[in-house]
């Protein structure tokens, strides 16, 4: 009787062949849960909702909502177009109950953004005066900072122009 002799390719894949199995079986064994997925994430979506009113509460209608990169206050050195850079997000205008809704998309390093509102007839809020004061008549009627967050519920109470 012949015993079959292992040579050394043949021992190589029968190696392989164990390490393989003994591969599958590490991977497979334990919990039987597969792995978390992984979500690589570049931006933000927000729910947005923008209610521009007098301050009695009657709807502003027909104002245009801009948001926009938050601007720190000026310190003079500025030029207009430096200014004048920060990225839109989302631009709407509010419906009979001054009310505008839609979705932004903030990348994910940007905490906090302008709400802006247009509306010839009214003047508001803003988060730095010195904004106002440097464009003058071409100044939206406010501009006023929020938190960026899942869900950006605003409400800006603005003033009938005298």
């Amino acid at each position: 009787m012949q015993t079959p002799r292992l040579t050394s390719h043949r021992a190589c894949y029968v190696t392989g062949v164990l390490f393989f199995v003994a591969f599958l079986t590490g991977c497979g064994g334990g919990s039987g849960s597969a792995p978390p997925a992984f979500t690589y994430q570049t931006s933000l979506g927000a729910g947005t909702s923008i209610h521009v009113q007098l301050s009695d509460g009657t709807p502003v209608a027909g104002a245009i909502v801009q948001i926009q990169d938050h601007l720190p206050e000026p310190t003079g050195q500025e030029t207009r177009e430096e200014l004048e850079t920060g990225k839109l997000y989302f631009h709407g205008q509010t419906n009979a109950f001054g009310v505008v809704r839609g979705l932004c998309k903030f990348p994910v390093d940007v905490t906090t953004c302008d709400v802006l509102v247009t509306s010839p007839a009214h003047t508001g809020p803003y988060t730095f005066e010195s904004h106002h004061d440097f464009w003058g008549a071409t100044a939206p009627s406010a501009r006023v900072q929020f938190p960026v967050t899942s869900q950006l519920n605003a409400t800006v109470v603005v003033e009938a122009r005298q």
